[in-house]
């Protein structure tokens, strides 16, 4: 009711009865009442005002603090995809997820707990005030995650992951560590699903190794690669890598070897053999006097239908100052039954392809299908530019030639070599990174799945 209306309604009867003597004092009496009681509604109606707003407010806040906690878990199942088709309650046991020291395993664990988590956390040295500030961002905290694949019951994608996550604010701060909510009417606590697709992994999303080993580290040499290592007794500090590339572990495993074609014979045979001595280079085309040059492909070689040249080599120890040249711009594959003696000279330099030929180091690619123990070796005069596949090798290049040698492409083996029997132990750069996963054209085994965006997402009443 307006009050100025109401006052000169007042004063119309008072002055209408001002001639009846007593009835003033009780209507002023009665008015003062009237206008006490106007002003407790309104400041009951305020009060209720400030209550929804700070209700309001908690609501949002907590509901921010939910949605920060997804995004931080959405975060960690894209840092680690290995656990996407695993319930929280499996995923520190997930397999695939690497336990490497330095690997995820440590933040897998610390994120699978359903306790409630700060926002942003309370470090050392932070202040009262400071402290108090944080507390203020309020805490999540994981519910559950489930998966569904879309067929069957194994833990395999395709599928959808099912994702809870509470959010609160105003939680107690008292005993310091905010582990319960105050029942004042600040305190807010807001519930979320969503559901997330988990789709087949791919490579997208992978980068490819310059330098992958499944044994030990590689010693002094530098790497001016990405590195790769599943060896969890292999210490990172064992690796030196440029600025700008990464050492990691991972639990990606190695692909197969390519099954071996079947080797052209005629006109000229693409079976090579031993290449140890300047008569059989001789014989197998190679040019010079008394040195020798193999240049691959051959005149008369044939290549297959994509347009590669297909070797099978038993072993390679070629003599000094003879060497084994792969044409530039060409595509040659060799198939590698045995090693490669320290001292051979193989040239493929694509800084040497004539104008208007398009080379890569990939063009030249090496499988080695020989037992654990053997070794490819390189003198140190020169880079080798190809991929090298040997997954039970050996592989090392020398330390000589300046800072020369090594090579440049990608080089995936069992382990490196710093004896001098076979590589160095010196801080020249040995390999450098120069690959794509279409150029190698293999796909890692056991490559993990991907998430896709949020499907759903709904808000929930708090149990």
């Amino acid at each position: 009711m307006d009050i100025k209306i109401t006052t000169n309604w007042m004063r119309l009867i008072l002055m209408r009865h001002s001639g009846e003597k007593g009835f003033a004092l009780p209507m002023a009496m009665g008015m003062g009442l009237f206008l006490l009681l106007i002003g407790m509604m309104m400041m009951y109606r305020s009060q209720g005002d400030r209550v929804s707003a700070s209700t309001q407010k908690a609501t949002s806040q907590g509901l921010s603090a939910a949605e920060t906690g997804v995004s931080r878990y959405q975060y960690l199942l894209n840092s680690n995809r290995a656990i996407t088709t695993y319930p929280n309650t499996s995923w520190t046991s997930a397999p695939g997820l690497s336990s490497c020291s330095g690997g995820n395993t440590t933040t897998v664990t610390s994120y699978s707990s359903t306790a409630w988590q700060d926002v942003d956390p309370i470090v050392s040295g932070d202040s009262n005030l400071l402290k108090e500030e944080k507390r203020s961002k309020g805490q999540y905290k994981l519910i559950s995650y489930t998966y569904q694949p879309t067929t069957g019951t194994t833990a395999t994608a395709p599928g959808t992951s099912t994702l809870v996550v509470q959010g609160r604010v105003n939680q107690n701060t008292q005993n310091g560590d905010g582990s319960s909510a105050t029942k004042d009417i600040g305190t807010s606590t807001t519930q979320i699903e969503v559901k997330i697709p988990i789709q087949v992994g791919d490579l997208s999303n992978t980068p490819i190794p310059g330098l992958w080993l499944t044994t030990g580290a590689t010693g002094n040499n530098t790497i001016d690669a990405d590195v790769l290592l599943n060896d969890c007794g292999a210490s990172l500090s064992g690796v030196t890598v440029t600025t700008g590339r990464t050492k990691n572990y991972t639990s990606l495993s190695f692909p197969s070897l390519p099954t071996k074609p079947t080797f052209i014979t005629s006109p000229k045979s693409h079976v090579l053999g031993t290449i140890n001595s300047t008569t059989v280079m001789g014989n197998l085309g190679a040019t010079g006097n008394p040195h020798k040059t193999l240049t691959l492909p051959r005149t008369g070689d044939t290549a297959n239908s994509s347009g590669v040249y297909e070797y099978s080599v038993t072993s390679m120890d070629i003599p000094n100052n003879s060497k084994l040249v792969i044409t530039p711009g060409q595509k040659v594959k060799i198939y590698l039954d045995g090693g490669i003696t320290k001292g051979s000279q193989i040239l493929h330099d694509c800084s040497t392809a004539g104008t208007g030929v398009t080379c890569k180091p990939t063009d030249f690619q090496i499988f080695g299908y020989g037992a654990s123990g053997t070794e490819i070796c390189t003198n140190g005069n020169n880079k080798i530019e190809a991929f090298i596949f040997a997954p039970n090798y050996t592989v090392g290049a020398a330390g000589t030639g300046g800072s020369t040698g090594g090579f440049k492409g990608s080089v995936w083996a069992k382990s490196w070599s710093n004896g001098s029997s076979c590589g160095s132990n010196t801080s020249n750069t040995t390999v450098q990174q120069n690959a794509t996963w279409t150029e190698i054209g293999l796909t890692p085994s056991n490559l993990p799945p991907k998430l896709g965006n949020i499907s759903t997402w709904q808000r929930q009443e708090v149990p």
